[in-house]
């Protein structure tokens, strides 16, 4: 091999390196999922074309970019203290957080200019640029306040309604996507809460009283659990303890969402006609799966790696359903919500982390 031949292969080998850190640093395998609350708020007012369809996907992965480099930039003191085998570049001087700092607002630019270019009405700018308010202070407060999830929520209905404007005016079923998407939202930031329950952040996890426990200590107070011998020998094991407010708190987020995305199926299904029979029987199986999946997720030996998967069969499950419930409404546009964000987050984990359904994070 010649010298050439391998400072060719070093250069494409730093240049793949650096990528694949960039795209960690944007957690871009989620930068979909962002786009699909713009995307569903747009079918609830027409169908989706082809021309919507790209402008709002390039829009949302933009904002993806903006908020998440941002969460990175904002939490490097926080990710440099914790030590919890989450991997974080800027923390790890991997890459600067001042030069982060720009792409994420230069994108934030971006994503507001985008509709604009577009043709757009200028509400639909206007409601991107709302959006930024309580995505920056989720960013800068949320290891501080307990109520940090809530700008997540905020941040999501706003992105639903700024697609809703891009088709017309905002209705009912605006709002009913919102509200689901705005659950949705704060559930995912709860699990995040979940994973890094070992942390110093003020979480809403731990003002609903989830804790840690070492697995002697919760057998001693909790008798009548039949742990395994073999997790009753292993001393480091810690054990999440959940509350009762805690599992009411996400359960009823939850029944809600589902509840609200029966009514909007429910008003546009044609049973007479088999296929739909068919449909609701896909359907019905969704709802089973979401729930299981949720039920899941509250794990009881604490195990980082696990609380990420099943957050994410979660997540998954989740978009399969608001997807199928779309699908009433815009056939074509149901099938792009519930397919393109999970391959899209499939392929970005199989390319640049250690986990298809674990991301490095």
């Amino acid at each position: 091999m010649s010298n050439a031949d391998r400072r060719n292969i070093l250069t494409t080998t730093f240049v793949l390196h650096r990528l694949s850190t960039w795209i960690k640093t944007m957690r871009l395998q989620t930068a979909l999922v962002t786009s699909i609350t713009l995307i569903a708020g747009y079918i609830t007012v027409s169908p989706l074309t082809l021309r919507s369809t790209a402008v709002l996907t390039i829009t949302g992965l933009f904002f993806h970019i903006f908020a998440f480099t941002l969460n990175e930039v904002e939490d490097l003191e926080y990710d440099s203290e914790i030590d919890n085998g989450s991997y974080h570049p800027i923390a790890e001087g991997e890459v600067d957080s001042e030069l982060a700092r720009f792409i994420a607002w230069s994108a934030y630019l971006v994503s507001v200019a985008v509709p604009i270019i577009a043709g757009y009405k200028k509400e639909v700018a206007g409601l991107i640029i709302v959006a930024g308010i309580p995505t920056y202070f989720y960013n800068r407060y949320s290891k501080m306040h307990w109520w940090s999830n809530g700008y997540v929520s905020v941040w999501a209905s706003l992105m639903v309604f700024a697609g809703a404007m891009s088709a017309g005016t905002p209705n009912i079923l605006t709002v009913g996507v919102a509200l689901i998407l705005s659950m949705q939202a704060f559930v995912q930031s709860v699990q995040g809460g979940l994973k890094d329950i070992t942390g110093h952040e003020n979480s809403f996890c731990k003002l609903m009283g989830v804790r840690l426990m070492s697995a002697k200590e919760y057998m001693n107070e909790n008798m009548e659990l039949n742990l395994s011998e073999s997790i009753m020998d292993v001393e480091d094991v810690d054990v999440l303890v959940y509350t009762k407010k805690f599992l009411a708190s996400v359960y009823t987020m939850k029944i809600t969402q589902v509840v609200v995305l029966i009514l909007i199926s429910y008003q546009y299904l044609d049973l007479s006609i088999w296929y739909m029979r068919a449909f609701l029987l896909v359907y019905f199986i969704g709802v089973v799966v979401f729930f299981t999946s949720l039920s899941i997720l509250t794990v009881y030996i604490y195990d980082r790696e696990r609380i990420k998967r099943a957050a994410s069969i979660h997540e998954i499950t989740s978009i399969v359903l608001l997807g199928l419930t779309l699908a009433t409404l815009d056939p074509h546009g149901g099938v792009f919500v519930a397919i393109a964000p999970i391959l899209w987050y499939l392929i970005v984990n199989v390319s640049v982390h250690s986990s298809t359904l674990a991301p490095d994070v």
